[in-house]
């Protein structure tokens, strides 16, 4: 079940002014740790407070720490997939009745920023122009010609 209501980007005195507005809004969230640690680390339940277009403020049954990362699936009323993506856990409070009120940061949704690894396309330092001379048939040649000879030179030494 989904209940809104518009909450300002203001706080009480002493407290950091919200940069943008929050939602107030509860939907059923599932979260596990990422990576998971262990193959019992299954995945919880947990429900919205506040919703923004940056994170969420979940009611959860255990303590999470700050900068810990979730992998979390947020489901409309309907059980659709709403959000489905990687988060970090900005603070995370314990309240008297033992649950634990948190506050994420959403870091990657999926089919909007995929993880990638990132490979160097060449050698960090070295200009554009570097890079492209690197490629002159001529430059390759004469290079593969020194690196043949040095190889050679390397098994005349240890036969010696």
């Amino acid at each position: 079940m989904t209940a809104f209501a518009e909450a300002r980007p203001q706080g009480p005195p002493g407290t950091p002014v919200r940069s943008e507005p929050r939602q107030q809004t509860v939907h059923v969230v599932e979260y596990s740790r990422y990576p998971r640690r262990s193959p019992d680390d299954t995945r919880r339940v947990a429900y919205t407070q506040d919703r923004s277009a940056t994170g969420l403020g979940l009611d959860l049954g255990e303590r999470l720490f700050p900068g810990e990362l979730l992998q979390i699936t947020l489901r409309d009323i309907d059980g659709e997939h709403s959000i489905d993506g990687l988060a970090r856990v900005v603070w995370c409070r314990e309240s008297a009745d033992g649950r634990a009120h948190a506050g994420l940061a959403m870091m990657r949704e999926k089919g909007e920023r995929p993880m990638m690894r990132v490979r160097p396309t060449r050698k960090i330092g070295r200009t554009r122009r570097e890079g492209d001379r690197a490629l002159d048939p001529d430059r390759v040649r004469a290079e593969s010609r020194s690196h043949r000879f040095d190889a050679e030179t390397r098994r005349t030494r240890q036969r010696l």
